[in-house]
């Protein structure tokens, strides 16, 4: 955890439902001459889903640099649900970006029902893609990273990053999905609140990011929130009621809002986090 802003994840499926046929896919690996780094990531994504498992020289043609393990490891995955999910259309945006390279993010969506009695659930798959002489490719390299580095580090609050780089509890959930970045992205027909940070401040508080995006038609009053914040081999850190969130979030917008929970509710102490999960309720109306 404590190095999440110096390693990532290259591919990250998340549980969803999206059922749909997959449009055709080309099956020879061509890279990408699009010239918008979305488009030429989503031609990409559709060559990785057609490929893996069944041409490993053509599959490698999509990558410009790379440990060949974590490319093996691509290459083995089973993406069969990457090949449904990219006959839907996703949020896509980009996560970082200079010149020559970019991290895309696609997230795709499905919400049943209607405000406020609605379920929603989400994919997610993030890249990083460099364009060299006009033509896109995967690239695994630390070059590309440490390119996109300081764009990336922009997303998040400078408190958070101080934690990270001081080495204290950091946290970042759902890695692939940093829809909170953007204040005009939100699930369409719905309210979703989430957990997307939290770290622990020098005087042994800890803070919550929490994400809340109106997708409906309109504005929403956001009450208290029940939290719990738990580690696989610490026990509970948290777990509290009635925490105030009093924001008011206008429709189709989307805010990250921070709380702070002071030291002696943090039952863990200072101690270092290993694999943590979170849980969220939060009234509204």
């Amino acid at each position: 955890m404590k190095k999440l802003l110096y390693t990532f994840v290259f591919l990250a499926l998340l549980a969803g439902i999206i059922h749909t046929a997959s449009p055709p896919v080309p099956h020879s690996a061509q890279a990408s001459s699009l010239q918008n780094p979305l488009e030429a990531a989503e031609e990409l994504f559709r060559q990785m889903a057609q490929l893996s498992g069944k041409d490993s020289k053509a599959f490698t043609q999509l990558y410009r640099n790379g440990n060949p393990d974590a490319i093996a490891a691509d290459f083995n995955r089973d993406n069969t649900r990457l090949k449904t999910l990219l006959g839907n259309e996703p949020v896509k945006y980009l996560v970082a970006r200079t010149e020559d390279v970019a991290i895309v993010s696609f997230v795709w969506y499905e919400v049943a029902g209607k405000h406020p009695n609605t379920n929603m659930q989400s994919s997610s798959i993030w890249h990083i893609i460099s364009n060299v002489d006009g033509i896109w490719k995967m690239d695994h390299s630390d070059d590309a990273w440490q390119a996109t580095l300081e764009s990336y580090r922009q997303l998040f609050p400078d408190d958070f990053l101080a934690a990270a780089d001081a080495q204290r509890n950091a946290a970042l959930f759902d890695r692939p999905n940093l829809m909170f970045a953007d204040s005009t992205l939100v699930y369409h027909g719905c309210s979703s609140t989430e957990v997307k940070l939290a770290w622990q401040e020098e005087d042994k508080s800890v803070r919550r990011g929490i994400w809340l995006a109106n997708g409906t038609g309109q504005s929403i009053y956001y009450d208290k929130a029940k939290v719990t914040l738990k580690d696989d081999k610490l026990g509970t850190i948290l777990n509290l009621s009635n925490l105030k969130i009093d924001t008011i979030v206008p429709a189709g917008a989307s805010t990250l809002v921070i709380l702070k929970i002071p030291a002696n509710q943090v039952k863990s102490g200072t101690k270092s986090w290993g694999l943590v999960n979170t849980n969220l309720n939060i009234s509204y109306r």
